[in-house]
């Protein structure tokens, strides 16, 4: 159990710097959806933000006037609900000794307003920022970490590696635990997670080596999966299944030998990377209350099936085993020992989650249709057999040439086939970005030809016969620069 949990840290850790950069933020939670998928960046007086899924978050501030920095409720008509990291500067920060923010900010880490002489002039204690508590100045001479009642969030990083915590105690106010809270506090040996607790994101109590007495009787948290990893309370965990707050975090059967598995009655919610790298699982039975299933909860795993409780309200199951939400419109996973080598995206379907055909072993041909609006990243991840994709002509947002993946103007590839026999592939003129492990697991590759056109080019990923002496373009430094991982002379079998 410990070597697998400890392999998914650190599997999952590169997995999301090498994809999209590290983030931050509360364990993607309720923002999951959001925060893999392409941004729209917008300008509005002195704020630049990004617009995710009917919310804000702000990435940088142009200018501030005078010494009072007041984060706006909405721009653009939209709540603001995150900061970006370092949305301020150094010298903005300095000049910085008022703060208000918005009740409507949930999402943003400590480190935000650390240089900011707002900060500096904070006593010696716990520091709060609204209805967040942001850190402490300072050591507590008995160890023990009061949170007053009324606080709401604890923000990212904000006690992180704080030695002096042996004990904390959370009001029943609290609804939000971020990322790496209580990260590397060493001598934290309890705590206590109220039942108004919501979420608790990644590395929340990660490395507390001592924590091994939590009281709760919380069972609705939604919790990331590795907000508890190398902790004291995670070392006692025995079984198969591992779980906190009604949540799944790990299933530590590394190959299942074709045996089906019972999700427990109890658990209310699968976090990401719950089943992270669990080969020939058979069925995947969702029990009636499990309501919330992140679109990475199956990461590299190869399953039968699905079969979710017909009383699920979130979530069913179609014929072939496949997971869909239950007004059928999004597919979140399609069954990756599935035998059959064709398939028709349903036409009632307007969302393809991120790695929803992921291990597919046996499919050869993907036919997408004209409602589907969003394809999210990786979706054909290490589909090895795949040879085709073809896509409405009557799409609005995708189009296929050649049997490859690229979004309706052409202008980005989106997926290669990973089980074309082409030794050699030209990349059209059209294409500007080539998005990260469009080609992966593509063994018969050797040559790519990029043209002028390509600005971006997102890392390859274990392309066996690729070397970076087969990336053909008359631009040696672009062509050094392009990450080929475990490919070629590098290549190691998985």
């Amino acid at each position: 159990m410990k070597k697998k949990i400890i392999a998914g840290v650190i599997i999952s850790a590169a997995f999301l710097a090498a994809a999209w950069g590290i983030l931050y933020y509360n364990g993607f939670l309720d923002m999951e959806l959001s925060y893999y998928n392409d941004p729209i960046y917008e300008t509005e007086g002195e704020w630049v933000y990004s617009v995710y899924d009917g919310y804000a978050e702000i990435d940088s501030c142009r200018r501030i006037a005078g010494t009072a920095l007041h984060i706006p409720d909405t721009l653009g008509g939209y709540p603001v609900k995150a900061l970006g990291w370092g949305f301020i500067s150094d010298s903005q920060a300095k000049r910085i000794r008022e703060i208000t923010v918005p009740d409507t900010l949930t999402y943003f880490n400590m480190l935000n307003f650390v240089t900011t002489a707002w900060y500096e002039n904070q006593p010696d204690g716990i520091v709060y920022l609204g209805d967040t508590v942001i850190g402490i100045k300072g050591e507590l001479p008995d160890g023990k970490l009061l949170i007053k009642e009324g606080t709401r969030i604890v923000a990212g990083c904000a006690f992180r590696g704080e030695d002096s915590i042996t004990e904390v105690v959370l009001p029943s106010t609290l609804e939000i635990i971020s990322y790496d809270a209580f990260g590397d506090c060493e001598n934290l040996e309890k705590i206590n997670i109220p039942d108004s607790v919501k979420e608790i994101g990644s590395s929340a109590f990660g490395n507390c080596k001592r924590l091994d007495t939590i009281d709760t009787t919380n069972t609705t948290a939604l919790v990331y999966s590795n907000a508890l990893s190398g902790s004291g309370w995670m070392e006692k965990q025995t079984g198969d299944m591992i779980s906190f707050c009604g949540t799944l975090l790990f299933y530590t059967k590394e190959d299942s030998d074709g045996e089906d598995v019972f999700i427990p009655d109890n658990i209310g919610r699968i976090s990401d990377f719950a089943f992270e790298i669990c080969e020939n699982m058979g069925i995947i039975r969702i029990p009636e209350g499990c309501t919330y299933i992140s679109e990475w909860a199956f990461q590299d795993s190869s399953f039968r099936g699905f079969e979710v409780n017909e009383k699920n309200s979130s979530y069913m199951s179609d014929d072939m085993g496949n997971l869909l939400s239950k007004d059928k419109t999004r597919l979140i996973r399609y069954a990756a020992l599935n035998e059959n080598e064709e398939y028709t995206v349903p036409a009632h379907v307007t969302y393809i989650a991120d790695e929803a055909f992921s291990n597919a072993k046996y499919l050869k041909k993907v036919s997408i249709h004209e409602n589907v609006k969003h394809i999210g990243i990786h979706v054909f991840y290490r589909a090895c057999a795949l040879e085709e994709i073809t896509v409405s002509e009557n799409n609005e947002s995708y189009k296929s040439i050649d049997g490859v993946l690229f979004d309706k103007a052409g202008s980005k590839l989106i997926s290669y086939t990973n089980g074309s026999k082409n030794k050699s592939y030209t990349i059209p003129d059209s294409v500007r970005a080539v998005t990260d492990w469009a080609f992966n697991h593509c063994e018969a590759i050797e040559e790519i030809v990029i043209p002028d056109s390509v600005t971006d080019f997102g890392s390859v990923l274990s392309c066996k016969s690729l070397n970076h002496s087969g990336l053909k373009s008359e631009r040696e430094e672009f062509i050094s620069e392009i990450f080929l991982q475990n490919c070629g002379t590098d290549y190691s079998d998985e």
